[in-house]
């Protein structure tokens, strides 16, 4: 970016213990100088003045009607953080650094470059003059008053103008005052829907089969409640319809809610951005079915991640396979020490001692303390296939729904992952299973957990809540804990055939179906067309043996002819319809054997010949 073609923006913050202020001095580029001075009215160190200095120059910049602005400044921080090199990991820096990037967004081209102090002497000393309560600087510069931080968060009011009010406003009036349309047809249509409301303590709330009543939200309620369930403390970025279960869940109701959820996820950037990527199977799925809660879990590892604080930069994951619930713990290292101890105060001690723990072939799983640890409490270790490393799929599982989770949530300040485990883990398990109907927390404990969105929108279990009779609610929850449960272990046992079936169809061999008779049948198809290319290409070649074995055939009769004139009878003169190789070893063998006949008579005339004085009555004998 050329100083010439753009407004140059140089930018000093300063901090003692009289005060805090900025300097900022701007160059147009006509050449036009303007010099301020900030005196803040709040403390604030050093990086935060140097922050509330560039923003405000920045502010000043666009006020002004620049396009373009290259700012120098001196602090490193600031000049590492918008450049994307430094991550910041402090809330009061994350905010600056957004407003910062809010601003920026408002101009068409915008560079910063760090710059010695030397550099910045004159800018440096403005913002010394803010700083100072012994100097007098009236008169000299234009000076302004900060009253507030750049990134406090004010207030602001928002009238919801809806001429056409809410979408439960006509049952209102209709349990009230018993007002009804003029026409006939929605009067009707009205009644019969006021028959599944009531209001009860001037809450209007809808008669539901899932729960006993559930309050009517309105429409900036309901979009406040699908905020903070997708995508606040609780939320995992949840698809449509779990978002609108969760929701229904918790005791809210609205008309178009699945629409409503739905539509909201469909604009959600961070689920677009993540979304995962479906690849096309080349084996069977083979479920593995749990029916006993926390006597079976999984085990696996994640990262390296950016490191967090304290150096932690793995992630040690555990779930169980019937209820889903998920262990997670950040960590520096992944020796097998720190696995023994995850084992034990995570798993062993809060859900007891399990039946058997599922491991891939890592050197943390695969080694002897481990197998030690676990024989001494007679839990079955099993590893993993090499060849299949889908066998711990419920572990990959949760890594993916981590993962997806604190992508989705950390943004770019990616040395936070650390804190944010502990929400991505209570907004995982207090969301409804597909595979078992229920979340991990009511598996787990029998009750629904409360929700954040039911503090701030209390429901109706949270405003007529009893204290009194809530222990024994808790109690008598408990008691239906195993028939949930067992509901659950049928819908499992359901929901895995049902989606192995689905799987199994988008195998590679889908084209013919799932029998082997399919797979015959698609092997004979390759079979035959391999064999007609092969007829199309020797097609030549079989006219020129057609051709080849009419010669023989004739050369056979022949030769037949020949040795039937001197009282010989050929052998095994095969027909002129025989294979061209056949024939030509059998012309050899007709041929061949007057020679080989002749050879031995002259053979024993000679040995004869040799003995003649030991058989004389042979002599004269005539051979030929």
């Amino acid at each position: 970016m050329k100083e010439k073609e753009s407004w140059l923006l140089e930018v000093d913050g300063s901090s003692a213990a009289s005060g805090a202020g900025a300097g900022i001095l701007i160059n147009s580029p006509e050449g036009n100088i303007f010099e301020y001075t900030i005196k803040f009215a709040f403390p604030a160190s050093n990086n935060e003045s140097e922050y509330e200095a560039a923003i405000t120059g920045l502010r000043m910049c666009v006020a002004a009607g620049a396009k373009s602005v290259l700012m120098k400044t001196d602090s490193q921080l600031v000049s590492g953080q918008l450049k994307g090199e430094f991550e910041a990991r402090e809330a009061n820096m994350i905010n600056y650094v957004e407003k910062a990037k809010e601003i920026i967004a408002q101009l068409e081209q915008f560079e910063v470059d760090a710059i010695p102090r030397v550099e910045n002497m004159k800018v440096d000393a403005l913002s010394k003059l803010a700083s100072s309560d012994s100097v007098s600087i009236e008169g000299m510069v234009v000076i302004d008053v900060l009253k507030e931080k750049s990134i406090t968060q004010k207030a602001v009011m928002i009238n919801n103008i809806n001429q056409q009010g809410e979408w439960f406003r006509k049952l209102v009036e209709y349990k009230l005052t018993g007002a009804l349309p003029a026409d006939p047809m929605s009067a009707k249509k009205l009644r019969k829907q006021a028959n599944w409301y009531m209001i009860y303590q001037n809450e209007l709330y809808k008669k539901s089969f899932s729960l006993p009543l559930l309050k009517c939200a309105t429409a900036a309620e309901a979009v406040k409640m699908m905020e903070e369930i997708h995508e606040g403390i609780c939320g995992n970025h949840i698809g449509g319809i779990a978002l609108a279960l969760k929701a229904l869940r918790a005791g809210f109701y609205w008309r178009s809610m699945l629409a409503d959820a739905q539509n909201y996820v469909k604009k959600c950037d961070k689920c677009h951005k993540f979304a995962r990527v479906i690849n096309r199977p080349a084996n069977d799925l083979q479920p593995i079915l749990c029916l006993i809660a926390f006597t079976q879990w999984g085990m696996d590892i994640l990262g390296p991640f950016t490191t967090a604080t304290g150096g932690r930069r793995f992630l040690i994951v555990g779930i169980d396979y019937f209820t889903k619930w998920i262990e997670a713990e950040p960590t520096a290292k992944i020796k097998a020490n720190k696995i023994k101890k995850f084992i034990w105060q995570n798993i062993m001690i809060r859900f007891g001692i399990p039946a058997a723990i599922v491991f891939d072939h890592g050197v943390q799983f695969d080694c002897r303390p481990i197998q030690a640890f676990l024989t001494y409490f007679r839990v079955k270790f099993a590893y993993s296939a090499v060849c299949h490393p889908q066998s711990n799929g419920q572990a990959e599982a949760a890594n993916k729904q981590i993962l997806n989770a604190l992508k989705k949530k950390l943004d770019e300040f990616k040395g936070k992952w650390a804190e944010m485990v502990p929400a991505v883990l209570w907004a995982n398990r207090t969301t409804e299973k597909e595979s078992t109907g229920e979340s991990p927390f009511r598996l787990a404990f029998g009750a629904e957990v409360v929700l954040p969105v039911e503090v701030g929108l209390p429901t109706y279990r949270i405003k007529h809540q009893i204290l009194e009779k809530n222990d024994q609610a808790l109690r008598e929850d408990l008691d239906f804990l195993p028939e949930i449960r067992l509901k659950a272990e049928l819908r499992a046992a359901t929901y895995k055939d049902r989606i192995s079936k689905a799987y199994n169809k988008r195998e590679i061999w889908d084209e013919v179906g799932e029998s082997e008779s399919g797979r015959d049948t698609m092997l004979l198809e390759i079979e035959q067309e391999c064999l007609e290319i092969y007829t199309r290409k020797v097609d030549q070649a079989y006219q020129t043996r057609a051709q080849l074995r009419q010669v023989i055939a004739d050369a056979e009769a022949e030769l037949a002819h020949i040795f039937s004139s001197l009282g010989e009878r050929p052998m095994n003169i095969r027909q002129p319809d025989q294979k061209a190789i056949g024939l030509m070893e059998e012309v050899l063998i007709v041929l061949l054997r007057p020679l080989l006949t002749a050879s031995i008579f002259l053979l024993i005339y000679l040995i004869l010949q040799s003995h003649s004085a030991l058989c004389p009555f042979l002599n004269g004998y005539p051979f030929v």
